[in-house]
C-alpha cells in the first residue's frame, strides 16, 4: 500500500475518533490501519478470516509496541461479546462477499454490534464504471521497500453485468536493480457491485434507521472515487 498517511486513513481517524468509544475492523487484514490507529490512541479491535493476515498483523502490532484484540472470524459470521461505538469496513472489502443474502447478514451482524447510536462505515467502489477497462492491465500500486527493491502491483478486471459482479485479476513484481526477481498472479478475485439507491436499500432492511452517502474522501470526487456510506442505528 505505500507509506502512510493512506488514502483514506485520515477520514477513518477523524471519524472514529469523533464518534468515540470503541470501534471494530472486521477484515482488517494486515492491520494497514489498525495499528497507527491503536499507535494514535484509538480504541480498536480488528478481525479478519485470514490467520495468516493476522499473524502479519501482530508481527506489525508488536514493532509498533502496541497489542491489538483480534478475533480470526467472517463478517458474517461477527459473534462477540462486545459492542461499539464504530464499526468500519474501508477499502472495498465489503464487497469481497458476493453472495447477496450473507452480505444481509454482514450488515446485520454489524448493527447487532452497535452500541445505541452507533456507526457503521462502508466504502464500495464504482466497479460498474469499469467495464470499459476490461482485460487492461495496468499499475496500481507502486512501493520502494525497505531492501531498495521495489513492489509493483497490476490489475486487470472483467465486469459481468448480469451477475453485478467484477472479476479482478492482480499480479504483483518484485523488482531489483532493474530486474523482476518475483512475480506471483493472483487467480481472480470476484467483488460485488451496489449501485447507490440499492445498498442504502440494503442498510435500511438490515436495520439502520439513518443513511448517508458521500462521495470520496475530500476532493476526491468522478466515477473512480469510492462510496462513503454512513449509516447508524
Amino acid at each position: 500500500f505505500g507509506a502512510e498517511p493512506f488514502w483514506d486513513q485520515i477520514f477513518f481517524f477523524d471519524r472514529t475518533a469523533h464518534n468515540g468509544g470503541a470501534a471494530l475492523e472486521p477484515a482488517c487484514g494486515t492491520a494497514r490501519l489498525l495499528v497507527p490507529f491503536l499507535h494514535d490512541g484509538l480504541d480498536v479491535e480488528g478481525a479478519d478470516a485470514s490467520p495468516e493476515m493476522l499473524d502479519i498483523c501482530r508481527r506489525k502490532a508488536t514493532a509498533a509496541g502496541v497489542a491489538p484484540v483480534l478475533y480470526e472470524q467472517l463478517m458474517q459470521e461477527l459473534a462477540l461479546q462486545r459492542r461499539f461505538h464504530t464499526i468500519y469496513i474501508p477499502a472495498q472489502s465489503f464487497q469481497i462477499v458476493t453472495d447477496r443474502a450473507e452480505a444481509m447478514q454482514v450488515l446485520e451482524r454489524a448493527r447487532d454490534h452497535l452500541e445505541p447510536d452507533g456507526e457503521l462505515i462502508v466504502t464500495l467502489g464504482q466497479t460498474w464504471n469499469e467495464a470499459d477497462l476490461d482485460c487492461r492491465e495496468r499499475l496500481t500500486r507502486n512501493a520502494t521497500r525497505h531492501d531498495g527493491s521495489v513492489a509493483r502491483v497490476y490489475s486487470s478486471t472483467r465486469t459481468i453485468p448480469a451477475e453485478e459482479i467484477q472479476e479482478l485479476r492482480v499480479r504483483f513484481e518484485i523488482v531489483s536493480n532493474g530486474i523482476v526477481a518475483e512475480s506471483l498472479t493472483w487467480s481472480p478475485k470476484r467483488l460485488r457491485w451496489y449501485k447507490p439507491d440499492d445498498f442504502t436499500s440494503m442498510l435500511r432492511r438490515g436495520g439502520f434507521a439513518s443513511v448517508q452517502m458521500q462521495v470520496g474522501y475530500g476532493g476526491q470526487l468522478g466515477s473512480d472515487a469510492d462510496l462513503i456510506f454512513l449509516a447508524r442505528v
